[in-house]
């Protein structure tokens, strides 16, 4: 908003899951969960807006999407061995971004505090749904592994988008 200052602690540690896959490069190393996490602002002292209050300024009609994993060790797991071999996706018939090969052994510490990072963001986005009244899409990764069609149509419905009667969705990412 013009003329008026918005303060936000960490910005930069925003943690970057479930509104939004962003692959780190190939040689990145395993993220560590930030030490605080980040603030939502709340209205008291002059310039502050909540973020869910700036998000709603900036897009009509602002839809939510999350999604989340019932199985948090698995999903460690998942993100330990991306992280490790830099393959984020694997389709059938096209070779993989990275050659690395999987670890032969599993740090298991490392895994251990990538499902605590999961399970704090975790608590941190159902938080911020709670205390800014939004009721977000929630799709569940293992209600739809299997079939993505079903939650490509839940996105659409959710976004009041209407359904392409002849749509091609690939079975895996």
């Amino acid at each position: 908003m013009p003329g008026k200052e918005v303060r936000s602690h960490a910005q930069s540690q925003i943690p970057y899951r479930f509104t939004a896959r962003i692959v780190p490069p190939h040689h990145t190393p395993i993220p560590t969960p930030t030490p605080t996490p980040p603030e939502v602002i709340w209205p008291g002292a002059d310039g502050e807006i909540p973020v869910a209050v700036l998000l709603e300024e900036q897009f009509a009609n602002l839809r939510y999407v999350w999604l989340t994993r019932r199985n948090k060790a698995r999903q460690a797991l998942s993100y330990y061995r991306a992280s490790v071999t830099g393959q984020w996706w694997d389709i059938p018939g096209v070779d993989p971004e990275s050659s690395l090969s999987p670890p032969a052994e599993f740090e298991f510490d490392q895994i251990r505090h990538l499902e605590d990072m999961l399970l704090d963001h975790e608590a941190k986005w159902q938080k911020y749904f709670e205390e800014n009244d939004i009721d977000p899409l929630v799709l569940i990764y293992e209600e739809f592994a299997h079939d993505h069609t079903i939650a490509v149509r839940e996105v659409f419905s959710h976004l009041g988008i209407s359904y392409p009667e002849r749509m091609d969705i690939r079975p895996r990412l």
